[in-house]
């Protein structure tokens, strides 16, 4: 049953499904890197170790999230037809289902199989950021959005740490059990707790921007820097434990080394997370974005040159808190300029653009790493995060896309334009 933005209970029908979405969406979060960031290790070891090993590893991660951008769109399409709550179950136990059957597999075609059907029939993450807006005022999109990253980065930064401890005493096949729990637990509360809701109103928005064609550039913009910033934060799932692994003192450490790395990442991808909640609602999305990226090239290349553990350690929970935000300020400057019932296919487009980068991430660092070896790798996401730097520092020049939907219109106003009225608030957007 669909019911119109109202309450259910005590508490906003969107607060509820917000709390519903941000719990179902950091147990999913747990689970998935408790063991994905061992997967690397453990393709590298069936599949006959060595570069060849290094480029079937990253392939495992890779094609999950490369066909899930494809079918992302198609996904979102199909939860707009026919809502959110069924997609979002659909979606939760083809999640369940994966981890089973890779907990049985021993064969490397066998597990890239399983990962593909994964990113054919899943989809969660490219609705979530529709879930959880769903019905919300635009005032509160940034920092409910940021409240989602949030819950996902913290409820993963302790898995990988426990993760590698599994790995070493149970091995990878017994921990694949641990996220299909999580995936059921999340099916159970979507299906008790998530309430779908109709928009209320299908008119178009005041952008302040040009309209449909400024929502358009605004996608592309954020579109072109959700790939590149993506690719290389996640060409770090690849890097993190493999280097952590040739860093560790004997083989009896890979795996704390590993979980130690990629915990210190989540954790500062997590601070980074919070902070974009609320950085740039006062004075625009460009400085925020700007900063972080010049604070990522330079921490991308501390990392390239880290030689023990705990200085990569420090360096990766650093450049995390430097790069934990990025897709929060693609999303909420987004998601505040379209209309309610258009929002879950835009938003579901701009996710899949983002897995798009992610899923090519781990397959550029593994087939440099293939090619030149794994130090070499390295430097792939310091050159990335530098060519975001650049694009954002020629925002200004190329396009109005950097700026977010409330300052936008206030300097359309304050020139004559079309939007009429006194001033808002600084940060204050349509509410």
């Amino acid at each position: 049953m669909r019911l119109r933005p109202g309450t259910v209970g005590a508490a906003p029908a969107w607060r509820r499904n917000q709390r519903a979405v941000t719990a179902t969406a950091a147990l999913l979060f747990f689970g998935g890197t408790l063991a994905t960031p061992f997967l690397p290790l453990w393709m590298h070891d069936i599949s006959g170790g060595g570069r060849r090993g290094d480029l079937y590893a990253g392939i495992a991660l890779s094609v999950t999230p490369l066909l899930a951008s494809a079918m992302g769109p198609v996904w979102a399409r199909l939860a707009q037809r026919h809502g959110l709550r069924r997609s979002a179950q659909r979606a939760l136990a083809a999640i369940a289902l994966h981890w089973i059957l890779l907990s049985l597999a021993s064969d490397p075609g066998a597990v890239l199989g399983l990962r593909a059907v994964l990113g054919l029939l899943s989809g969660f993450n490219a609705m979530s950021v529709a879930l959880i807006t769903s019905g919300a005022p635009d005032d509160r999109i940034q920092p409910i959005v940021g409240q989602l990253q949030t819950a996902q980065i913290v409820s993963a930064a302790a898995a990988p740490a426990l993760g590698g401890i599994l790995y070493d005493r149970l091995g990878f096949r017994a921990m694949c059990l641990f996220p299909a729990a999580t995936a059921l637990g999340g099916l159970v509360l979507v299906t008790v707790a998530y309430v779908e809701l109709s928009s209320s109103s299908d008119a178009p928005r005041r952008t302040g921007d040009g309209g449909v064609p400024g929502l358009r550039r605004s996608l592309l913009g954020w579109g072109l820097f959700l790939v590149v910033s993506t690719l290389a934060v996640r060409s770090l799932a690849f890097l993190t434990p493999r280097w952590a692994a040739t860093l560790a003192a004997s083989p009896d450490d890979v795996g704390a080394s590993a979980g130690a790395a990629v915990t210190a990442g989540a954790v500062g991808e997590s601070l980074g997370a919070a902070h974009s909640g609320r950085a740039g609602r006062a004075g625009g999305l460009l400085r925020p974005v700007r900063t972080s990226m010049a604070l990522a090239t330079v921490l991308g290349i501390a990392l390239a040159l880290s030689t023990t553990v705990p200085a990569f350690l420090l360096t990766r929970g650093l450049l995390g808190i430097a790069a934990g935000g990025l897709a929060t300020f693609a999303y909420a400057a987004v998601a505040a300029r379209i209309p309610p019932r258009g929002r879950t296919a835009s938003l579901g487009t701009l996710q899949s653009v983002a897995m798009l980068g992610g899923a090519l991430g781990p397959l550029l660092a593994s087939g440099v790493a293939a090619a030149a070896g794994i130090a070499a790798a390295l430097w792939v996401p310091a050159g990335l995060f530098a060519l975001v730097l650049l694009g954002a520092l020629a925002a200004p020049r190329a396009s109005a896309r950097f700026t977010p939907r409330g300052e936008a219109a206030r300097a359309e106003g304050e020139g004559g334009g079309a939007v009429r009225g006194p001033p808002r608030p600084p940060g204050e957007g349509s509410r």
